[in-house]
């Protein structure tokens, strides 16, 4: 039997259930992407950790929904994803969307990032926000 190439692990408990299957949705997105991965880890976090990591890696001391770290190159992925539910939550409702269409999203944002793509200019995050929602659309049909 061969090793499956998406663990997800929850280490919160803010939002439960959660409202998508993590794992099966990313290894469509894996799929529709043409990923080439060795594994991924998913880490779902709470706040307060979640903050505590963008602050020590990234030196900004806010919550955030998603970090992501790609430990190898794009063209052979082994990377660590966190998640926050809470924060995911909470950004659905100021978006005035659902939490399940959320999550896939930042999910989306996560795995563009294991591919290299950047949103720290706003043209950047303008190309990269256009492809998430090509990509939702197309994973939601």
């Amino acid at each position: 039997m061969t090793p499956k190439p998406i663990y997800v692990t929850n280490n919160q408990d803010d939002i439960d259930p959660i409202p998508i299957d993590i794992e099966a949705f990313a290894l469509d997105l894996a799929h529709h992407l043409g990923m080439s991965i060795v594994v991924i880890d998913i880490t779902l976090l709470d706040s307060p950790t979640i903050r505590d990591m963008n602050a020590r890696f990234f030196n900004n001391d806010v919550t955030t929904d998603t970090i992501t770290f790609n430990l190898e190159s794009p063209e052979s992925i082994v990377g660590d994803i966190y998640l926050c539910p809470h924060t995911i939550q909470a950004n659905a409702h100021a978006y005035n969307t659902d939490i399940a269409t959320e999550f896939k999203r930042v999910i989306i944002h996560s795995f563009l990032h294991l591919l290299g793509h950047r949103d720290t200019t706003a043209d950047e995050f303008e190309s990269m926000k256009a492809y998430e929602d090509q990509l939702l659309d197309q994973l939601s049909s």
